[in-house]
């Protein structure tokens, strides 16, 4: 049981790079989106579906170290894996559905804010 554990622990470790990644990725083509005057394609709104899997894989593992007594160096860990979850899909609520003038911005700036939150919950993870 320890080995997968540690296994666990460190894939919510290595895990946390590609959260930070992706949503670096997402807002770069959310703004190039926004700056060449394009709402969101069908292509960009299902990359950040998969950006949200990302960080729902990373939250269920942190649940699931949660549950084996493992603990964050700060509570504050917990906020911003709340907060990540739930940043793309507040972003895509606000922009109606994606169908709202200059929703590729405010989807861009969602995924500039998801990599914000990001690089605290890996500051404050331990």
């Amino acid at each position: 049981m320890i080995l997968a554990a540690d296994f666990i622990a460190n894939f919510h470790r290595t895990w946390s790079p590609v959260v930070l990644i992706y949503a670096v990725l997402m807002a770069l083509w959310g703004l190039f989106l926004f700056f060449r005057k394009i709402e969101p394609t069908g292509s960009y709104l299902g990359a950040l579906v998969i950006a949200e899997g990302v960080v729902i894989v990373q939250g269920l593992l942190g649940i699931v170290l949660l549950i084996q007594g493992h603990r964050p160096a700060d509570k504050l860990h917990y906020l911003y894996g709340l907060v990540a979850l739930l940043a793309l899909p507040a972003g895509y609520l606000y922009t109606k559905n994606g169908t709202v003038k200059g929703a590729s911005l405010i989807l861009g700036l969602a995924s500039i804010f998801l990599v914000g939150v990001a690089v605290r919950a890996i500051t404050t993870g331990g």
